[in-house]
């Protein structure tokens, strides 16, 4: 912004400067001055400011991350710990009742085959 302020201030005093010299030309000249070296004072303060602060902000993003990364990953650890536990006790259920349910699975598979087997569908020409 402050750049912006001082590009056109220093537009305006070359302009000013190609002028011919009158007496209201030559005040229009020194005002121009006057703002153009105002807001090169004011650009360059604001600089020095962002020289300054922002390898501060920089090097400050990380103590802002790494509880968040801290938290991401115990969560997902947490999640995985409890989907393997459930895993586990799921597959131990079913190695337990594996012989039960895979006759009943069958079973009802095949019950299923022959009743869809059964149905008669017709087509109306």
């Amino acid at each position: 912004m402050k750049e912006l302020e001082y590009m056109k201030c220093q537009a305006r005093l070359e302009k000013h400067q190609d002028k011919e010299r009158t007496g209201q030309n030559v005040v229009k000249l020194d005002t121009s001055r006057k703002a153009l070296n105002k807001s090169k004072e004011d650009f360059e303060n604001q600089n020095q400011a962002l020289v300054e602060d922002l390898p501060k902000f920089v090097d400050n993003r990380i103590e802002y991350f790494q509880p968040c990364m801290d938290s991401l990953i115990k969560s997902e650890v947490t999640y995985n710990s409890e989907v393997y536990r459930v895993y586990t006790e799921l597959a131990d259920r079913m190695n337990k009742n594996n012989d039960k349910t895979t006759d009943q699975a069958r079973g009802r598979i095949q019950q299923s085959l022959a009743e869809i087997k059964a149905l008669s569908i017709t087509v109306d020409d």
